[in-house]
């Protein structure tokens, strides 16, 4: 049972760190701010040299949730109540669905040109990422129960979670290797704080017509690598406690990461750019626990309960007996065993491709597929946008994305710079988070009001302060328009 409280434990941590695959699509083609490099290392900066803001540099949240929005099942009922419909929460779902998210902080960051030909920078963040995995066939057995699916098998396969914890460095160096090639790579030390990864899970439930018996098989293999004050079921005085000091200090998980980028310029006007970011993994030797299925080819058929022995008059111990049994029988059968191997994981790897066209020297239009893996699966996303110039000082740009199931998200981004200050932000999707569906209802003869999002399956904002020099040209080739 201690087990199996620690695996429920470990799932609703990853909703209650909230939802969060990481897009940042709009900064792509903003080469006026030094950290859109991060999605291409090949990507030089405009400016001849840059330092980021100690710790505010850069600050990037990302949520995202491939599934259902708000209003597809909460509706206004008869007599002002809210009502919750399941079915049209479950005909909104794909086959599987993601919940996501992403957090990044930059500590420390600067970056440098050496005659417009090399460009060497360096940056150490603090990262986080999850993503969870659920099937629509979960909720719709939930929804139907077993007897909606006689003689069909529903797997649960692809259900799992991915979460890591962890510090990067990174050294980059792009090089123009003549007027249209350029090759870029960051090499990255990573510093592993904690994570939570699911490598298998496979589950499935066949409920057979002719006696509405269920049969069940469950093969898991879930790791983790947590503080062991989180272990720790002591609850007294003497427990272990969380020393923060100690969490981020840890240098005991390392890890090693590679990103790599090029840019071919077919003209003068045509752009075309390759990245793969984050291919790598990091190793858990701290605070680690895998939990396996001992049995992995076992079957459990359930049979059923006479309800009438816990409903009778008489004595129940019997009843209750033949209840437990059946519990312990199950335990039994999908026994999980504990290790404490270390282990590794994979970096959260997406791969870029995009065009640029510069139609004037001021405009570009520009186009982003990125694809993330996870789980064996591909999540996409496509961006068009348009960036425009104001002199040496203002970029502006607005973007349209696709992602997350949800096909319309309007971007934005702006990069202005104050002599040496850069301000900037950029979100992909300006719109949903400001359009809201309120419901209000009675209950126990007060009124009862709710304000949520309606659309939204798209959040994010990046945004920093860097200082930036040898951007403009001399005063006398500055031009406004």
């Amino acid at each position: 049972m201690k087990t199996i409280k620690i695996i429920l434990s470990l799932v609703m941590l990853s909703f209650t760190l909230n939802m969060y695959a990481q897009q940042d699509m709009t900064i792509f083609n903003m080469q006026a701010i030094p950290q859109s490099n991060y999605s291409n290392p090949a990507m030089m900066p405009a400016m001849k040299w840059h330092l980021g803001f100690p710790a505010l540099s850069s600050i990037y949240i990302d949520a995202g949730h491939t599934g259902f929005n708000a209003h597809h099942f909460m509706n206004i009922a008869t007599g002002d109540s809210v009502e919750v419909n399941l079915q049209d929460l479950i005909d909104k779902m794909g086959k599987h669905n993601y919940v996501n998210l992403n957090n990044s902080i930059e500590l420390l960051s600067f970056g440098f040109k050496i005659k417009d030909k090399h460009y060497v920078n360096f940056a150490a963040s603090n990262k986080f990422y999850m993503r969870f995995c659920y099937p629509k066939e979960l909720f719709e057995f939930i929804h139907k129960g077993n007897g909606a699916f006689f003689d069909e098998t529903l797997s649960f396969s692809k259900m799992g979670i991915n979460m890591a914890h962890y510090n990067e460095y990174m050294l980059g160096y792009a090089l123009k290797y003549n007027d249209k090639l350029t090759f870029g790579v960051h090499l990255k030390i990573l510093q592993g704080l904690s994570n939570i990864y699911m490598k298998k899970t496979n589950m499935t439930l066949l409920t057979e017509e002719e006696h509405f018996f269920i049969t069940g098989t469950s093969n898991i293999d879930l790791y983790a690598s947590l503080p062991e004050s989180a272990w720790d079921e002591d609850t007294t005085e003497n427990a272990e406690e969380f020393q923060p000091a100690d969490y981020i200090s840890n240098f005991s998980n390392l890890g090693a990461g590679i990103d790599l980028g090029a840019t071919y310029k077919f003209s003068d006007k045509l752009t075309l750019g390759l990245s793969v970011i984050d291919l790598g993994v990091i190793k858990w030797k701290t605070g680690t626990r895998n939990f396996r299925s001992v049995n992995s080819d076992a079957s459990f058929t359930f049979e059923g309960i006479d309800i009438n022995e816990f409903i009778s008059q008489g004595d129940t111990t019997g009843a209750n007996s033949k209840l437990d049994n059946l519990l312990d029988s199950i335990a039994g059968i999908f026994q999980l065993d504990t290790l404490y191997d270390s282990y590794s994981s994979p970096l959260n790897t997406r791969i870029y491709l995009n065009a640029s066209y510069q139609f004037t020297p001021k405009d570009q239009f520009s186009g982003l597929l990125r694809l993330h893996f996870y789980n064996q699966a591909v999540n996409p996303a496509f961006t068009l946008g348009y960036l425009r110039k104001i002199g040496n000082i203002l970029s502006l740009t607005a973007t349209y994305t696709m992602a997350n199931r949800k096909y319309f998200n309007l971007g934005f981004g702006l990069a202005a710079n104050l002599g040496p200050f850069q301000l900037y932000v950029t979100t992909d999707n300006i719109i949903s988070p400001f359009v809201y569906n309120k419901y209000y209802w009675s209950a126990d003869n007060e009124l009862q009001k709710l304000t949520i999002p309606r659309n939204t399956k798209l959040l994010n904002a990046h945004f920093g302060i860097n200082f930036v020099f040898g951007y403009l040209p001399p005063k006398e080739n500055i031009s406004i328009f």
